[in-house]
């Protein structure tokens, strides 16, 4: 993730103490950006960012929301490990559906 444009332009955007959510897919953070969320995603498990990518988000109040899914709760397990070596205290959500997207459908048809 540290790479990309959103990336880029997230951290760049973001107050160092606001929330910064890390979802499992880019098209999921480009949901959650469109929402007004400030977001940043991680293309899947084998695509795990190096410690110093995660050093650079220490600031950041962190929100994990992976898939809800095998993959997701180990990529998002990782993750976590990561930033609790690090010593950083950090939140999970779980969402009742697969993915952000899914859960943002569900939430449209309700409406």
């Amino acid at each position: 993730f540290p790479y990309t444009t959103l990336f880029r332009s997230v951290t760049k955007q973001a107050l160092s103490f606001e929330k910064l959510y890390i979802v499992e897919g880019e098209f999921d953070a480009i949901v959650m950006e469109s929402l007004g969320y400030n977001c940043i995603a991680i293309p899947g498990a084998g695509n795990i960012p190096d410690l110093q990518q995660f050093r650079r988000l220490e600031s950041f109040d962190i929100v994990l929301c992976g898939d809800n899914d095998e993959a997701g709760e180990t990529l998002m397990s990782k993750v976590a490990k990561i930033f609790s070596d690090m010593g950083k205290l950090i939140k999970i959500k779980k969402l009742p559906v697969k993915d952000v997207n899914d859960f943002l459908i569900q939430s449209e048809n309700k409406s």
